[in-house]
C-alpha cells in the first residue's frame, strides 16, 4: 500500500483589524529562509501534541523548533501525519493545514527536537515568498 499525501486544508479565521489582507500561495525556491514573522504552531495527532514555532520555510513544508526538551523521545516519528494549526498573532489570524513528519532532529541550543514538515500545499497564512 502506497504512503497517503497529505492535504491541506485552510480554515482560516478572519483577521480582526481593518485593512487586514490575505495572501495567495506562489512557487518556492528550495533552499530554506526564515518566516519574515514569528508564527507559533501546536502540531497534534490523536494522541499527542506539540507547540513551537516555524524556523525555516522552504518549498513544500517547514522546519518547526519544538518547545520539547531532550528529556523525552519525540512525540511524532518519521513519517507521521499530524494536523498543523498556524497562529500569526500580528496578524490575529490562523489556519490549520495536514501534513507528514519528513525528519525529526536534535537541536543543542537550546535542547529541543525540530520536526521537518511537509505540506501539499503552501499554507496561505505563510503568505506568498
Amino acid at each position: 500500500m502506497g504512503a497517503a499525501q497529505p492535504t491541506a486544508s485552510a480554515a482560516i479565521l478572519p483577521a480582526s483589524r481593518p485593512g487586514a489582507s490575505t495572501h495567495t500561495a506562489s512557487a518556492s525556491s528550495s533552499a530554506s529562509v526564515a518566516p519574515t514573522r514569528p508564527l507559533a504552531v501546536i502540531c497534534h495527532d490523536q494522541r499527542n501534541v506539540v507547540s513551537g514555532m516555524i524556523q525555516s520555510l522552504r518549498e513544500g513544508g517547514c522546519m518547526v523548533s519544538s518547545e520539547q526538551g531532550l528529556d523525552a523521545l519525540p512525540l511524532f516519528r518519521k513519517g507521521a501525519q499530524i494536523s498543523v494549526n498556524l497562529l500569526d498573532e500580528a496578524m490575529d489570524r490562523a489556519e490549520n493545514v495536514q501534513a507528514t513528519v519528513a525528519s525529526v532532529r536534535k537541536h543543542s541550543d537550546p535542547e529541543r527536537w525540530c520536526y521537518d514538515l511537509d505540506w501539499s500545499q503552501r499554507p496561505v497564512i505563510i503568505g506568498p515568498n
